[in-house]
């Protein structure tokens, strides 16, 4: 049996691919209370970010990147200014702790999300 792996650990994971950590995401996400998360797969605006949430009312558009080095297209980035011009909450991140992060910054608890004595965490 392999090493259990902690949250903290998971929160400075690099993923090998982009949709590994949306995936990842996504999954995590799905058990958050009052929040809903998708992905786009396409749309008719350039530029969408990686994962679309919708947290206690609040709209949230995250950007996923492999890694620090990897930066947001300008249309990318014109989404997410769009985004915050219109009260919504939006940022880069290649790590689930960034995502966590920008949820936090977005007035959510993050606190859902670490795991209970004797749960499994993916």
């Amino acid at each position: 049996m392999g090493k259990r792996i902690t949250e903290d650990e998971r929160e400075r994971q690099l993923f090998p691919l982009e949709s590994k950590l949306q995936a990842y995401a996504l999954k995590r996400l799905s058990t958050a209370p009052n929040l809903t998360a998708f992905k786009t797969i396409r749309s008719n605006v350039v530029g969408v970010s990686d994962l679309v949430i919708c947290a206690n009312g609040k709209f949230i558009a995250i950007e996923l990147k492999r890694a620090a080095s990897e930066k947001p297209t300008i249309a990318q980035r014109e989404f997410l200014k769009e985004i915050e011009r219109s009260g919504g909450s939006a940022g880069v991140a290649w790590t689930w702790g960034m995502i966590k992060l920008q949820l936090c910054l977005a007035g959510y608890d993050t606190g859902v999300f670490i795991p209970k004595e004797g749960e499994k965490n993916e």
